[in-house]
């Protein structure tokens, strides 16, 4: 048995033959117990709006149902406008689960892996560590969210500090994670917002904890870093990959101008031929740009599979799952500018008109926020 993180392990590990991403077993094990096979995945169903790279963006393929609820989805936008968005926001502003939900003893009793203490994490849908359990904690500040008739899981996390990166990798690897999105830089206006928990360069690995972490592809692109990363726990006979989309460009204050980028993002998500198991999402609370990724997500996928969207109830079920999700409005207006940002490309003959003022009533909006 080579240790991992020895040049020995290394050079073992890289001659390996991968495994197939799979769900991991349910029954619970200490990390150094042989892992048996894990389940097959099944993927339930493909994205149902967004196209990949190779695929033209246009509205061929819309059926006129689709259509319709486009055309209602957008008058109800306009009709409401910037100003009555944030209007919307500040009347949901201050909801919160029910009280039968909005329990968090497990984050009360973890204050030292919490990176905000006044942005809880409710009991009823935290993810619960299982890997190493005991001696290892199985709290780790993440929460599964979910949504009827929708196709795709996901885990809100916080950006990881530095004694709960082995927590966040054994969440990974349980979890059987295809997709990692970073959405934060490590340090913003001179405020540390997450721990550096991977290596950053291919042809690195470190050990956290007892999960071994090699860092086996780096590609940059314009907007995006991503890496293919492997882990293998210790003991264990079966490596899993994960891709990690490292988004650095989201400005310090604010939202993005456009929701192009994020679009560019998800689309990258749903490229992932792997992608059957829950995505990590992330930033530095895991509940901001976290949670508006998300609610565009959701959004857009409801939209083009024909079903009505009542955007104020996708955010209340957020936030029934993720507490404290998107906290400020200029948030959830950039969740509306997203969405009307893809009808715009997807069908630029019919809405890019239509919408121009709405878009540029967003751009003196956020103009005059970031001058208060």
């Amino acid at each position: 048995m080579y240790l991992p993180g020895s040049r020995i392990f290394y050079e073992a590990l890289s001659r390996k033959l991968l495994l197939p991403v799979e769900a991991p077993d349910s029954v619970p094990r200490k990390m150094g117990e042989k892992s048996p096979i894990p389940k097959k995945v099944v993927c339930r169903q493909q994205c149902t709006y967004l196209t990949t790279s190779q695929e033209k963006v246009s509205g061929a393929n819309i059926s006129p149902n689709v259509e319709k609820g486009i055309d209602y989805y957008v008058d109800q936008v306009l009709e409401l406008g910037v100003e009555g968005i944030v209007k919307q926001y500040k009347e949901i502003a201050s909801y919160r689960a029910p009280d039968a939900i909005y329990k968090y003893t497990a984050f009360t009793a973890n204050p030292t892996r919490n990176r905000y203490q006044d942005i809880v994490c409710l009991d009823k849908t935290r993810v619960v560590l299982k890997y190493d359990v005991p001696p290892s904690t199985d709290y780790i500040h993440a929460n599964w969210v979910r949504f009827d008739r929708h196709d795709r899981t996901f885990i809100a996390t916080q950006g990881p500090l530095d004694n709960t990166i082995s927590d966040f990798w054994r969440m990974i690897f349980q979890e059987q994670c295809p997709s990692i999105v970073n959405l934060t830089k490590f340090v913003e206006q001179e405020k540390i917002k997450c721990s550096l928990y991977w290596p950053a360069e291919a042809g690195k690995f470190t050990t956290y904890g007892k999960i071994f972490v090699n860092t086996k592809k780096v590609e940059s692109e314009d907007k995006f870093t991503i890496y293919t990363i492997e882990l293998v726990p210790e003991g264990c006979s079966d490596s899993h990959i994960v891709k990690l989309i490292h988004m650095t460009t989201w400005p310090d204050q604010g939202v993005p101008q456009s929701g192009r980028h994020v679009l560019r993002l998800l689309r990258k998500v749903v490229a992932d031929k792997q992608d059957c198991g829950p995505v990590v999402m992330h930033c530095s609370a895991g509940v901001g740009r976290t949670g508006c990724i998300i609610m565009i997500d959701v959004i857009l996928r409801q939209l083009f599979a024909g079903k009505p969207v009542d955007t104020v109830d996708v955010f209340k079920k957020l936030r029934d799952q993720r507490a404290n999700s998107i906290p400020v409005d200029v948030l959830y207006v950039f969740v509306y500018i997203s969405v009307i940002d893809y009808i715009r490309a997807k069908l630029p003959g019919k809405y890019k008109e239509k919408t121009q003022r709405f878009m540029n009533d967003f751009k003196t909006f956020m103009t005059q926020r970031l001058n208060q």
